[in-house]
């Protein structure tokens, strides 16, 4: 590599954080980036209210575009959360993240992105509130086409995706996972296909699938369905372009960096 591309990669490390790297890449690639921070707090209520630690979430600004999500339903909302919880109450310091009930709590785009989906990378971890059918971290969804990121009942994790048919195909990307236990978890949809990765390693399976079209984002359930999350969230990052294989270590390595996930 020429020396002056090592340097101008080295200074891009040295004066722009991990966060601006992503956001960057998202913004030429027609992306979007939801995460939980205290500097949105202005925004993270309804759009014009704060919310605190331990608050109901109802609006959570899209870093990278102008797909923001929003819930406007009290009893709906997902709580925001700052390292463990003991007694209902976060503690003082420690990393954020977006609280599910497993229940009825999601955050939705009132509008379509600008462009087709082809791969959504979360991080979070789930409890054991919900058992008994999948849970949702998030997906993407109309009538003929479908990705998601998802838990089985058993604790299995999993990207899915329907064909132009609506039959389903299934992605087991890892062995079970204990609850309470931070992952990131990636879906790269194709036209053809679907590759399911768990904590940047390998590609573990390949199915054949469609990716989802420009319709909504859901963050912590499936539109129309239940499957809502019970667990944790700690960031979502949808690719409006299949990922280059650096961008998605970027992505990777960014989700992994807020919920304390080693990478393989």
């Amino acid at each position: 590599m020429p020396v002056k591309t090592v340097l101008r990669a080295q200074l891009f490390d040295k004066f722009f954080t991990l966060q601006d790297q992503v956001i960057q890449r998202l913004r030429l690639s027609g992306g979007s980036l939801w995460v939980p921070s205290l500097a949105d707090n202005a925004l993270m209520a309804d759009g014009s209210g704060g919310v605190a630690i331990d608050g109901q979430v109802g609006y959570v600004r899209d870093l990278a575009s102008g797909t923001h999500q929003t819930q406007a339903t009290t009893a709906n909302k997902p709580l925001l959360r700052r390292g463990v919880v003991t007694g209902g109450v976060s503690a003082a310091t420690g990393q954020l993240w977006w609280e599910f009930d497993g229940v009825n709590d999601t955050l939705a785009s009132p509008i379509s992105p600008p462009s087709n989906e082809l791969a959504l990378i979360g991080s979070g971890f789930f409890n054991t509130q919900v058992t008994a059918t999948h849970q949702a971290l998030a997906s993407k969804r109309n009538t003929t086409a479908e990705g998601i990121l998802y838990k089985t009942p058993a604790g299995g994790l999993e990207t899915w995706s329907s064909n132009a048919g609506g039959a389903w195909r299934g992605v087991p990307v890892g062995s079970l996972l204990a609850a309470n236990t931070p992952f990131v978890l990636s879906s790269i949809g194709a036209l053809a296909s679907q590759t399911g990765r768990l904590n940047g390693g390998s590609n573990t399976a390949v199915s054949a699938g469609r990716a989802g079209v420009a319709t909504p984002i859901r963050i912590g359930s499936i539109e129309g369905s239940a499957f809502y999350w019970g667990g944790g969230i700690y960031g979502l990052i949808a690719v409006a372009a299949a990922p280059s294989a650096s961008d998605l270590a970027l992505y990777e390595k960014y989700l992994a960096s807020l919920s304390g996930v080693a990478l393989l």
